[in-house]
């Protein structure tokens, strides 16, 4: 069920802004924040609303609408406080219905569903959402795209440099256990899909792309199901594309480092005593030669298998956020002495134990006009054999972060959303480019 009988949340604060705008270019969104019922079918959410690690469904809201809210203030006559964005939308329950709905409008034969990541709140995805349908409505009709953002929970405390690095830490890890709630609830995603792709009477007729940027990817791969919980006919998303993705490198590898003994994980506080292993697509808990079960945060078989067409995964060398994030700690390459500081899946790209790995250019070599390479790797033995077979496509980013420079992406992570790489959605999508992007 995608819909809560009793939704949680937090009452809402502050003084309301009576006028509320419809949101155009973003007629769609899905969260797994706590939203704020309204009435039976009308929801209410804002950054301000905490993550929730034990969320299991995510809703469906169309027809969003967009208000501004002031914070009570302090001192004299409560002056002082600042403004934040209030999101409201109808609730729905049959989410590929409203997808195909959305398509028709549209003149759109594609849709891509969006997964942000850290620190991104509601109105910045949102509005990354409705910049990318900007840019895609101007395509052919019947050949468009168009975005659905996934709002998971950003917390409501801002972090700055004046609270000091450990401070960016804490938060981080916060976060990451709001992804785990958001990857629980993104599953009632899934179950919706299945359910239009069975309806015999009026089959979803829209193909679905997936698309997550930093640790968006985290969700990605834990919302993913694992191979006892997904059957051969159940919905797949027809391209997935992991940018800037905050996950281990190692993800879609088939080594060592992709193992570790369940006692040393639960001691760790990497599982629960009580969780349930990986298993195979014969139900069978995945183990190494040395008898240790799989550890849970190497998720990419469970990628590929709901995934009908490549998993693209946009990297860039030139990535000081994951620099930050993932830095080898002492010497550390992937191995299991420290948790920490493993190497990240979209800066490093294609690697195998810190050693980078030689790709082709099969489908898009280096031109003076698109100066980016994009193919497969020409030695797949590193990969989990349900990874291989040209499955995988690695793309250097730098060409895609080099449209909005060190003034608009300082760090070089921020690019998942230019008209560059909106293009290259398209083409991996089979879809022509917009006729005009300047207009």
């Amino acid at each position: 069920m995608a819909t809560r009988e009793t939704p949680r949340g937090v009452e809402a604060t502050g003084f309301a802004d009576p006028e509320k705008k419809l949101i155009e270019n973003c007629p769609l969104v899905i969260t797994t924040i706590e939203c704020r019922p309204k009435d039976k079918k009308t929801y209410e959410f804002d950054y301000k609303i905490a993550g929730d690690p034990k969320d299991k469904d995510a809703l469906f809201l169309k027809d969003i609408r967009e208000s501004t809210r002031k914070e009570e203030g302090s001192g004299f006559f409560s002056c002082g406080g600042t403004t934040y964005k209030v999101y409201e939308g109808t609730a729905v329950d049959n989410l590929g219905t409203v997808i195909d709905e959305i398509a028709d409008q549209r003149g759109a034969s594609h849709c891509i569903l969006y997964a942000h990541g850290l620190g991104s709140d509601p109105e910045n995805t949102i509005k990354t959402a409705g910049d990318m349908n900007d840019y895609f409505s101007k395509g052919d009709e019947g050949k468009r795209a168009f975005v659905v953002p996934i709002c998971w929970p950003a917390e409501e405390k801002k972090v700055t440099c004046r609270e000091g690095p450990m401070a960016f830490v804490h938060s981080y890890v916060g976060q990451k256990e709001d992804a785990k709630g958001a990857a629980t609830a993104m599953r009632s995603v899934l179950q919706s899909l299945n359910e239009a792709k069975a309806n015999r009477k009026k089959p979803m007729h829209t193909k679905i792309a997936m698309m997550a940027h930093s640790m968006g990817n985290f969700v990605l791969k834990r919302f993913a199901p694992e191979g006892s919980d997904f059957k051969p006919d159940d919905f797949k998303f027809c391209a997935c594309f992991m940018v800037a993705a905050d996950v281990r490198s190692s993800t879609f590898s088939e080594c060592p480092e992709a193992y570790v003994p369940k006692e040393k994980a639960v001691k760790e506080k990497l599982v629960k005593e009580s969780d349930k292993p990986p298993v195979d697509d014969k139900g069978n808990v995945i183990k190494d030669a040395n008898g240790h079960v799989k550890n849970f945060d190497h998720d990419g078989v469970d990628i590929c298998r709901v995934v009908d067409g490549k998993v693209h995964i946009v990297h860039h060398s030139g990535d000081l956020a994951l620099l930050g994030r993932r830095f080898p700690m002492f010497g550390n390459t992937g191995k299991n002495d420290f948790w920490l500081g493993r190497r990240a899946l979209g800066k490093d790209g294609p690697d195998f134990k810190g050693k980078p790995l030689d790709c082709d250019e099969c489908l898009h070599p280096k031109t003076s006009e698109e100066p980016y390479v994009s193919g497969h790797l020409v030695d797949e033995s590193s990969l989990h054999p349900d990874c291989q077979g040209k499955k995988l496509v690695w793309t250097d980013g730098k060409y895609f972060h080099n449209e909005f420079g060190f003034g608009r992406d300082p760090l070089g992570h921020s690019y998942q959303y230019g008209a560059k790489i909106c293009d290259y959605y398209l083409g991996a999508l089979g879809l022509p480019k917009p006729s005009d992007p300047k207009k």
